[in-house]
């Protein structure tokens, strides 16, 4: 076979192959968001963070959410600052339509630190060893929460109201030994606040992707 029929058998193959070549924006990618940019913030009254406590919630995984945040109790309360860290999962999730979704149970763990007046990370030296046995600032537990997510059809974001209960470390230590005189619901502490987080504020960037027919 003469060499221009054979160069001319390979362009017309080529070109056939790019004509059937087309992008095809239906079968997009999304580009997976930095885990490092938040989801929304909330704030609480009470609960063993402060008096009012706020932060930035982050959602790495599905149905869990971390939230990290600060918090402040007034001085005739005791001028405490803290710094928190909670970890949840969703276990239980019902859909009343399209705009509300009850979150029936969330259970996680929560860590936080006490800043204030007689409050130590280390207990000074004035105080023998092993006289007490627990750390004045740092406190950490088990905690549920019960939420109402309310989703408006045509807005960016959502709202969250929620309701907590937890305990922690040092109350279960002396609720355990003196069962017979503490109610369970004595080392119980409860807080309530709200969440508002962005559902397109931060879209995933789309790339197109060549698709052969």
């Amino acid at each position: 076979m003469p060499h221009k029929a054979k160069s001319l058998i390979v362009f017309l193959c080529i070109f056939n192959v790019a004509g059937y070549a087309q992008f095809d924006s239906t079968l997009t990618q999304p580009k997976k968001r930095s885990w490092y940019l938040p989801n929304g913030f909330y704030t609480e009254y009470a609960g063993g963070f402060g008096m009012l406590s706020a932060g930035i919630l982050f959602r790495p995984l599905k149905k869990t959410e971390v939230a990290i945040s600060v918090g402040y109790t007034p001085p005739v309360h005791g001028n405490i600052w803290t710094a928190n860290a909670l970890v949840s999962y969703t276990l239980f999730r019902i859909r009343l339509n399209k705009q509300f979704t009850f979150h029936l149970l969330k259970t996680g763990a929560f860590v936080n630190f006490n800043f204030g007046k007689n409050i130590y990370l280390k207990w000074p030296s004035r105080y023998p060893d092993d006289y007490y046995w627990w750390n004045s600032s740092i406190r950490y537990g088990p905690f549920v929460d019960t939420e109402l997510k309310y989703s408006p059809v045509k807005n960016n974001f959502a709202c969250t109201f929620f309701f907590q209960c937890l305990t922690n470390d040092l109350y279960l230590y002396s609720y355990l030994p003196n069962m017979r005189f503490f109610s369970f619901c004595d080392i119980l502490v409860f807080g309530i606040g709200i969440k508002v987080s962005w559902i397109s504020l931060y879209k995933p960037k789309m790339h197109k992707k060549i698709v052969m027919q």
